[in-house]
Formats: structure tokens, C-alpha cells, sequence
């Protein structure tokens, strides 16, 4: 739970800082990002992120697989 919400946090800062920059309104990115999540679309969902943080999103998702496979083979991590 804390991981989603560190993920939450750092995807809402870098949401609206890239919406400063990009002509985009800081709804329509924040709405274009949660989209491409709900969609399972990583890939969509970085553009919408600040460089600077793609190597955390990166390391989140893959915490977030781990805990994943450990759910679908009943181990706790």
C-alpha cells in the first residue's frame, strides 16, 4: 500500500509539472495519464512523466510485478 501510494505521489508531481511545459492542461495530461494506466499502457503513461523520473516509475512497476507474482503463488511478501 505504501508503494502505490509513493507511486501515486510521484506521478501526480510529475503530472503537473509536465503539464507546465507541454500545452496541455494539468487535467487533460493528469486524465491522459490515469487513461493509459487503466489501460495498462506504460509506455502512453511515461510520456506524461518527467525524464527525471522514468527510472523510479520503472523501479515502481517493477516492485509492483514482483508483488504480483508473489500474490498469484500465495507467498507474502
Amino acid at each position: 500500500m505504501k508503494l502505490l501510494k509513493n507511486i501515486t505521489f510521484i506521478a501526480l508531481l510529475s503530472l503537473m509539472i509536465a503539464a507546465c511545459g507541454g500545452g496541455l492542461t494539468p487535467s487533460k495530461v493528469s486524465e491522459n495519464f490515469f487513461d493509459a494506466l487503466i489501460k495498462n499502457n506504460i509506455e502512453e503513461a511515461k510520456k506524461y512523466v518527467i525524464k527525471e523520473l522514468i527510472p523510479m516509475c520503472d523501479e515502481a512497476i517493477e516492485q509492483m510485478k514482483m508483488q504480483q507474482e508473489n500474490l498469484h503463488y500465495g507467498r507474502c511478501s
